[in-house]
């Protein structure tokens, strides 16, 4: 029994994950895309299966996210069992103003209560944790108030009643960063560990100097002695020839076993550029004179890991070399299923109805396509496409004369250049073939095919913290019966 790297492929960023039971819970960021905060569970580390989301349009109303400009929104939960609950706390970037809230649910696949937020909890990326003395602490990071260097942090610490959603003592700055100049060391994760207390940071930010750091203190308030080996796991070393990179913001979890295993985001690359997002990917945790040692005797991420019970640690890295195998798959559904399944952008860069109209699914290979009958196009009024952002797509329509008309917007700047005329039968596609954006029509036989560099389409050209999503634009799509097709993508909203 192995878990294949990503675990979560598509741009499911920000991991945190907790245990329950025998099994597994695990959140990630969405940013201004609905429904968010989604929730897989897993009792084998293998098979992920999502059960909810924390954020639904019944209750993300005091969020404000119709307001956050792109890549704003929901930022680094953590998410945690505390007093027969779960527990999730995040933050909330609309514009400059940070907030972070707490909100509960009895089980992970909800019912989640409306969000309350906590006075006094400035900046980003909270974390709670229950001491054995049921002290609730909530831990967060902000810009140092006298910074010694450019977007130097600090991460403070101090008591929580969750209930109240209120700070009850006073608060400690706990940590700085473990390497000088560092910046943004940001979401912190606290444990309890044989009577020992640790802090998990990441730091560096979150492109290609990102990595995962670890302190550890006699009480929550420290003193904290960072690890000598800091930074403890990085791919920043490998340099960009590696294929899997960005790798940082981690937490950890145990097994009913007794193994430890910690998560983290990273990113795929081709060609030094990642168009599929921040990913979650998955690594043995071992445990050397008091401190975690992520992926023991391999150093970086596996392509492949043996998750049965009961195998020591350095022997569960199958795969060290290489990149991640592709997932092929493809699955045909009606539109009216996919829209109800898909994600839904509400930033506020997404301006008027046609543009909200968009339905998407996160692309999760390299190779990855969305397609449709040309005359379910015609008929709908539908328009097909990709994703990175609102200024970043490529999309198709059918004009008045019958003909296909690829419209692609690059940085907010449009071009349109007429495809052709599809004869009966063909089908449209629009999808990646590693870095290039195809656009294309025909049949099984022969197809039409638009070729364009996908760079503009990439998080280092685009910017931001988003990957590509294919979808669909359309006035009705949640009333067609007629089907899409995708391939290299998986339907988890």
């Amino acid at each position: 029994m192995s878990a294949r790297n990503p675990i979560l492929a598509g741009t499911f960023p920000d991991p945190s994950a907790c245990r329950v039971g025998d099994t597994v819970y695990l959140v990630n960021s969405t940013f201004t895309w609905l429904p968010g905060l989604p929730i897989h569970a897993s009792r084998d580390l293998e098979n992920w299966e999502l059960v909810g989301h924390a954020l639904t349009e019944g209750n993300a109303g005091p969020l404000d996210l119709e307001l956050g400009a792109e890549s704003q929104g929901i930022f680094a939960p953590t998410l945690r069992h505390i007093g027969g609950r779960f527990v999730l706390v995040c933050t909330t970037v609309v514009g400059t103003t940070e907030r972070s809230f707490v909100m509960t649910a009895p089980r992970a696949e909800g019912p989640w209560s409306t969000p309350r937020f906590l006075e006094g909890a400035g900046g980003i990326d909270p974390d709670v944790f229950e001491d054995e003395d049921g002290t609730v602490w909530w831990t967060g990071t902000r810009l140092a108030a006298d910074p010694m260097w450019h977007d130097q942090t600090e991460i403070w610490t101090r008591p929580v009643d969750l209930d109240a959603a209120r700070f009850t003592g006073e608060e400690t700055v706990i940590w700085h960063g473990a390497v000088e100049k560092a910046v943004w060391s940001e979401g912190p994760h606290l444990y309890r560990v044989d009577g020992t207390y640790y802090l998990l940071t990441a730091e560096g930010g979150t492109a290609e100097e990102h990595s995962v750091s670890v302190a550890r203190a006699p009480h929550p308030r420290g003193p904290w002695e960072g690890c000598k080996r800091n930074p403890i796991f990085t791919h920043r070393n490998l340099g960009r020839s590696s294929q899997i990179h960005n790798i940082g913001h981690a937490d950890m979890f145990t097994m009913p076993d007794g193994s430890w295993w910690a998560v983290m985001l990273g990113v795929r690359l081709r060609g030094n550029r990642h168009l599929l997002g921040r990913e979650t990917f998955l690594v043995p945790v071992s445990w050397e004179e008091g401190w975690p040692v992520f992926a023991p005797g391999v150093g970086r991420v596996p392509a492949a890991i043996d998750v049965r019970p009961g195998i020591a640690p350095e022997q569960r890295c199958l795969a060290p070399l290489g990149d991640a195998p592709e997932r092929p798959h493809e699955l045909e559904l009606p539109i009216a299923e996919l829209s109800a399944k898909a994600l839904r952008p509400v930033g506020a860069e997404w301006i008027g109805e046609e543009e909200r109209s968009f339905r998407g699914v996160r692309v999760a290979s390299w190779k990855a396509a969305i397609s449709l009958a040309a005359e379910t196009l015609a008929a709908g009024g539908l328009v097909p496409g990709i994703v990175q952002d609102a200024k970043n797509s490529a999309r198709v329509r059918i004009d008045e004369d019958g003909r296909l008309v690829a419209r692609i917007l690059a940085r907010g700047e449009e071009e349109e250049r007429v495809l052709g005329r599809p004869d009966a039968g063909a089908r449209v596609r629009v999808g990646l073939r590693d870095l290039v954006c195809e656009i294309a029509f025909g049949d099984e036989r022969a197809e039409t095919v638009l070729a364009l560099p996908a760079g503009w389409l990439s998080t280092e050209e685009a910017g931001g913290f988003t990957g590509c999503l294919l979808g669909l634009w359309g006035p009705a799509l949640e009333n067609m019966t007629a089907p899409v097709r995708l391939a290299g993508t998986e339907l988890r909203p």
